[in-house]
């Protein structure tokens, strides 16, 4: 009889032991190595990029950048990224209107270096879409005109109520100085 028990504890301890080694082996393959590499995701559903570039003959305001047109399934996101200069004697600073299919996420704005929103107006057109304006003193009497530079990112979703099989163009414009539009065209894929 003590041999059955001697065996049983000798079966256990192996039992034990093999437990430990699968509990460590467990941990290896589980805990990351130094060497994990994160592999970033580089444009996926990048389905076009669209250029624009508008400026003032009278004065020094100007609006040039890019579109980044991001399709996945039913979704689109939109990026728009611009490069902003507004003449110090320009009241009106640059327009940026949103089609109605779309929703702004999100506006970051580095006019003068200011990290604060006061040169970024959005406003609702009563037709639908939004207006993004930069540096607009006219028609807010307690603005006077900004001059200066700094960039504009406008991230934008598709509308919850739009799918976009209904959509085949989405129709930007772009105004600098109350003078100069640019009209900007997303054909859809």
């Amino acid at each position: 009889m003590t041999k059955v028990l001697e065996m049983d504890k000798q079966g256990k301890m192996i039992i034990t032991l093999l437990i430990g080694v699968l509990m460590i082996a467990v941990l290896i393959a589980v805990l990351p190595t130094g060497n994990t590499e994160v592999k970033p995701k580089v444009n996926v559903g990048l389905t076009s990029l669209v250029d624009f570039n508008v400026v003032s003959d009278d004065t020094e305001t100007a609006a040039n950048g890019v579109f980044f047109v991001v399709q996945t399934g039913d979704s689109v996101d939109i990026r728009l990224v611009a490069n902003l200069t507004v003449d110090e004697t320009d009241e009106h600073g640059v327009d940026f209107f949103i089609p109605a299919e779309l929703d702004i996420v999100s506006v970051l704005c580095s006019f003068n270096g200011d990290v604060s929103s006061e040169h970024v107006c959005i406003r609702e057109w009563p037709m639908g879409g939004h207006f993004v304006y930069i540096s607009k003193a006219r028609y807010y009497p307690d603005r006077t005109p900004v001059g200066g530079d700094g960039i504009l990112e406008v991230e934008l979703a598709l509308n919850g109520g739009i799918r976009i099989e209904e959509i085949n163009t989405l129709n930007f414009e772009i105004v600098v100085s109350n003078t100069v539009w640019e009209e900007v065209i997303i054909n859809m894929v």
